[in-house]
């Protein structure tokens, strides 16, 4: 058999088995993303078949080997990137994977209305009014993990009058996965509904803002951090769920002290954290404002 014969029989044989394990769904992999990121081994191996020019077996393996790595590199690279793209459409869909069970939801975006709530097929669907927002789909770990980032250009936590007020943002987000989300936003009117959502942790920055927050009692324990400025905040808790908030910066305004909650410092704890099954610990910091707490 030919040398040529041979290299080029082994390299057809990787590139039908690499095909048949992605086609399959045994492994997630991407033949163009791997080939794009690690295309200079192509020149290591051709530089080892000049070099071993008479000895077929380097050959074989050099390829073999160039093959093996592409396919590893599929399989256990950190980021695999699904979409990113400007929003030119306000209505947007994005499928949920089977595989994926924990969702990353970053917000960058300024002024404006902001609603998030929950949705049983997609992954995230929803409607953003500003087509100059851009959007990223980014899986790792064999598609278990997926971070979603919906940015407006050139944002900074500091620029809260970036869009106007008219911009439009809603967001539904699948419940069956657990999400952490963290969002920069500027000056807010917000409903987020997280009463059918997953949440492990939740992080708002927000400006001046008018935000109310639903929780549920889907998820073992929650971690909130809110940092607000002059904001009115709402936060409403399912009476069977543990709660226990550190109050920091200057409010002075809130119904903390009606709801005869255990007082510790500056924490204020509710009489059933201690033996409840599901907590919610939140840290909020706010300037002028108020702060309503609701048990339903």
């Amino acid at each position: 058999m030919k040398s040529n014969n041979l290299i080029w029989g082994i390299v057809l044989i990787f590139i039908g088995v690499f095909w048949l394990l992605e086609n399959t769904g045994l492994v997630s992999i991407s033949i163009i993303d791997s080939l794009f990121k690690l295309w200079p081994l192509i020149l290591v191996v051709i530089g080892i078949n000049v070099i071993f020019k008479d000895k077929k077996y380097v050959k074989a393996i050099s390829w073999g080997v160039f093959f093996i790595i592409i396919i590893l590199y599929g399989i256990f690279q950190p980021n695999s990137f699904d979409i990113s793209n400007t929003l030119e459409n306000p209505n947007f869909e994005y499928e949920m994977k089977e595989n994926t069970k924990h969702g990353n939801l970053n917000l960058a975006v300024g002024a404006g209305n902001l609603k998030i709530s929950s949705s049983k097929d997609n992954l995230v669907h929803g409607f953003i009014s500003n087509p100059k927002v851009t959007s990223e789909v980014k899986y790792k770990n064999n598609d278990r993990d997926v971070t979603v980032t919906f940015k407006s250009p050139n944002f900074k936590t500091t620029d809260f009058g970036e869009i106007s007020k008219g911009d439009k943002y809603d967001l539904y987000l699948n419940k069956e996965i657990t999400w952490d989300i963290d969002a920069d936003i500027g000056a807010m009117d917000g409903h987020l509904d997280f009463s059918n959502v997953k949440i492990d942790n939740l992080d708002i920055d927000c400006g001046a803002s008018d935000l109310e927050v639903v929780f549920g009692d889907t998820t073992k324990r929650t971690s909130v951090d809110i940092d607000a400025g002059v904001s009115d905040v709402e936060l409403t808790f399912p009476e069977n769920v543990g709660v226990k908030i550190d109050l920091d910066g200057g409010l002075k305004n809130s119904n903390l002290k009606e709801l005869n909650w255990i007082r510790d410092n500056d924490y204020y704890i509710s009489p059933n954290y201690d033996e409840a099954d599901k907590k919610i610990d939140v840290s909020i910091d706010l300037g002028i404002g108020q702060l309503v707490v609701n048990v339903r």
